[in-house]
């Protein structure tokens, strides 16, 4: 797992609690991801090969991303998208390590520390070390 990741992980674990509850990173070309942390509600909820196909569902998201940044081209890229249900929040980082990545970090209705997790998932950008 990429280092980056693993803070990812670890701060989330910290700071949200049992309101994390699940993170998943990949890459979307080459339809690979990883179930990088899950509480045993999520994993009981969504069976491994389940991930993969709710985790490539927000490939659909992807692939209208550059319309959407067509329709406002002075905001730049877009990195994050946030899908808000009755019962939990999926929050979507874009592209922050190669055009074809994805992390998603899954989280309960309690949409408080949304604001925190984009702030991580931009921060993701830099290095892997």
């Amino acid at each position: 797992m990429p280092t980056n990741i693993d803070r990812l992980v670890d701060a989330a674990r910290e700071r949200l609690g049992d309101h994390l509850q699940a993170v998943v990173h990949g890459d979307i070309e080459h339809r690979e991801y990883t179930l990088a942390y899950a509480q045993s509600g999520f994993t009981e909820r969504h069976e491994a090969e389940n991930v993969t196909q709710v985790v490539e569902e927000h490939t659909l998201e992807r692939i209208e991303i550059p319309y959407q940044e067509s329709l406002h081209p002075t905001l730049g890229d877009l990195e994050v998208t946030i899908r808000v249900y009755e019962d939990g929040v999926n929050v979507h980082g874009w592209g922050w390590d190669g055009e074809s990545s994805i992390v998603v970090v899954y989280l309960d209705d309690d949409v408080a520390d949304v604001p925190w997790v984009v702030e991580q998932i931009r921060g993701l950008g830099g290095t892997d070390g």
